[in-house]
């Protein structure tokens, strides 16, 4: 299904997609490739927009398809094969998710089917900084009480991919804080950062802080120590397999009634805690957003990774990533 969803300042009409299966649906938009709706098990798990507007500036990137690299390269600075590239500095000096990004493009259809679609985006050389052309696609399928989200990208030349999505979740489907909601994580090792959130260049062991998540924790007493803006290095012991895929079971959220567990292919979780979401548009549903009214889990590289040549894809050689969530009543 696909219905208009908004006009942007340039005149280009953006619509809206649904797909569904069985009890399950999410509704997306070519804006972004975000994702503005998601239900599982007929709950509403994640944040989103009634309209295009607030999705125009969306300064928290809520629902977006991040991209070309997520998370923070320090001062935007890169180094590829001895030439210096200078990026879109857009939080503290740095580039976060990609400068202005992939969640601010007109995104393609290319495939849209009862159960899943496909998004494709081609980021120019140079844009935001970048080196190289990107071929860059997103699919969204819906398997029951799933949602696959499966990303794949080939450059023209090298440049640092890592794409990842920027949903919010909320088990109990308001916009109340997940102060509540439990959190458990396979991960002994997390990335340390500075004040601006920049790594270290350590990765310490989780034993006696906070981020100790492998036997679970209720969220607002980690809160308590402090906010979670951070990258666990993922360790997981089970795996199962989706699209023909095996992932490893990265992390699990829960409240009183349902059970969201997190499988993925890469290498570390981006936990964000909505710090700092005190926007003045109001959420589906007509809340306002409120600081810890949501958590992302984020399945990406770690932090920074680009400015030491990690995550580096030359010219056609394929960039993969998938991450499952699946929800089930507890």
């Amino acid at each position: 299904m696909r219905e208009y969803f908004g006009t942007l300042p340039s005149g280009e009409k953006i619509y809206k997609y649904a797909i569904s299966s069985g009890n399950a649906s999410a509704e997306y938009i070519n804006y972004g490739a975000i994702m503005t709706s998601l239900k599982l098990c007929g709950q509403e798990i994640v944040l989103g927009f009634d309209s295009l507007e607030p999705y125009i500036t969306n300064p928290d990137n809520i629902g977006i398809t991040v991209g070309r690299v997520a998370n923070r390269i320090e001062n935007g600075r890169l180094i590829i094969d001895g030439k210096e590239y200078n990026l879109t500095k857009n939080q503290n000096g740095h580039c976060l998710h990609g400068g202005s990004g992939f969640g601010h493009k007109i995104w393609s259809v290319t495939n849209h089917s009862q159960d899943s679609i496909t998004f494709s985006y081609v980021s120019p050389d140079g844009e935001d900084g970048f080196p190289a052309r990107l071929e860059s696609s997103v699919t969204f399928i819906i398997d029951r009480d799933s949602l696959i989200i499966d990303f794949k990208a080939i450059p023209d030349g090298k440049t640092p991919i890592c794409l990842t999505n920027h949903a919010y979740f909320n088990l109990d489907g308001i916009c109340g804080d997940i102060k509540a909601h439990g959190l458990r994580v396979w991960s002994d090792k997390y990335t340390e950062v500075d004040s601006s959130l920049i790594p270290t260049g350590n990765q310490l062991p989780v034993d006696g802080t906070r981020f100790d998540l492998r036997d679970g924790k209720i969220i607002g007493d980690g809160l308590k120590e402090g906010s979670y803006d951070h990258n666990l290095v993922l360790a997981p012991s089970k795996t199962e397999k989706f699209i023909g895929k095996s992932l490893g079971l990265a992390a699990e959220l829960w409240n009183s009634d349902y059970l969201l567990s997190v499988y993925t292919d890469q290498p570390g979780l981006q936990i964000y805690t909505a710090n700092t979401m005190l926007g003045t548009h109001k959420l589906r549903g007509g809340y306002l957003p409120m600081k810890h009214c949501a958590v992302c889990l984020e399945t990406q590289t770690e932090p920074n990774a680009a400015a030491y040549g990690i995550g580096i894809y030359g010219k056609g050689e394929e960039y993969t990533h998938t991450v499952v969530y699946q929800l089930r009543r507890r």
